[in-house]
């Protein structure tokens, strides 16, 4: 009885996943897509009111789980050729416009089984993945690294219409920003980077002079990595408001010192440094992480007002080249 619903299961897991390929696709047809999303959010109930299903069966005694196992594994018997019926449906009008000949054979098969069914999905899988690796690879146009403080920013928010990454380091210190810039050597090309980290760092430690060795070697490996005309950009660390009055003074006083030594590195490292001063208590919540009401929308400024410049001439630039490049003859 397990092996049958771990056979069904399989079957219905890789319905869901099919129909998940298909609609990230964004087809043109928004009636076959939320078709589609239907099918899957059913296949899912499905699945789980069976497990349901089989746990109380579990429980019953011999006599009546026999029956009711007989019951449910024709009920699943039926879920699973209605599913498939559905999946035929779908796979026929995308086929159609993808691959007409296996399409006729589809339409033409009057009972779609196990075997059928997977080399339909294998079919679909190859279109899939051959429209992917079509797709050309476009350029990130900001990616911004760093502590919790740039969590809420949300990519949205900056721009639009442009590639906007934020990833907030796992290991939230200068060691995690290294390990981060490292994994990113020889992937998508990026425009603009924006490194904001360093405040942990600063805190842990004793003294500024303990800090900056790693960081200017977090700059060094981040200009290497990224493309030759990519911009570097460098968030001042920003201040901190602890209960304790003295260990907020203390942690102030290693941040202006920080901020003053990066300021006289940025042309030996050719990087530009994001200055937000005059920042209160009442831009962070806690006194350590930003408020969602002043000191994001702070932050997001500021960065934003710096790279602005350069994603306009990225643009100019890239709208130059699409002009000058040669109009392909119609056939």
């Amino acid at each position: 009885m397990e092996l049958l619903f771990i056979e069904k299961f399989q079957t219905i897991d890789k319905v869901n996943e099919l129909a998940n390929k298909l609609i990230s696709l964004e087809m043109s047809n928004n009636n076959m897509c939320h078709k589609i999303t239907e099918m899957s959010t059913i296949t899912k109930g499905i699945k789980s009111e069976m497990i349901i299903i089989s746990e109380k069966v579990e429980k019953e005694h011999k006599e009546t789980r026999k029956l009711t196992e007989k019951n449910i594994s024709k009920a699943v018997d039926n879920i699973t050729m209605e599913t498939q019926k559905c999946i035929k449906e779908k796979c026929e009008t995308i086929l159609t416009t993808q691959d007409k000949n296996t399409a006729k054979i589809l339409h033409s098969t009057e009972k779609i089984d196990e075997t059928c069914l997977k080399e339909i999905i294998d079919k679909l899988e190859k279109k899939l993945n051959s429209s992917k690796s079509n797709e050309p690879q476009r350029n990130i146009d900001v990616l911004i690294i760093g502590t919790s403080v740039v969590k809420d920013l949300e990519p949205r928010k900056i721009y639009r219409n442009k590639q906007v990454k934020i990833n907030t380091l796992k290991e939230k210190t200068i060691k995690g920003a290294r390990s981060f810039i490292q994994s990113q050597s020889n992937k998508t090309p990026i425009n603009n980077v924006v490194i904001q980290v360093g405040s942990n760092d600063l805190d842990f430690e004793d003294s500024v002079e303990q800090v900056i060795p790693p960081f200017m070697e977090l700059l060094k490996e981040t200009k290497e990595s990224m493309p030759p005309d990519c911009n570097i950009f460098v968030g001042e660390i920003l201040p901190r408001f602890y209960q304790n009055r003295t260990e907020t003074r203390k942690f102030d006083e290693k941040r202006l010192d920080f901020n003053k030594i990066l300021e006289n590195h940025t042309e030996e490292y050719g990087f530009t440094i994001i200055r937000q001063k005059n920042m209160t208590r009442n831009d962070f919540r806690d006194g350590i992480h930003l408020s969602l009401e002043k000191g994001v929308p702070y932050v997001r400024q500021k960065f934003k007002g710096n790279f602005e410049p350069n994603i306009r001439n990225q643009f100019r630039e890239q709208s130059t080249k699409e002009r000058k490049s040669p109009v392909q003859p119609r056939i």
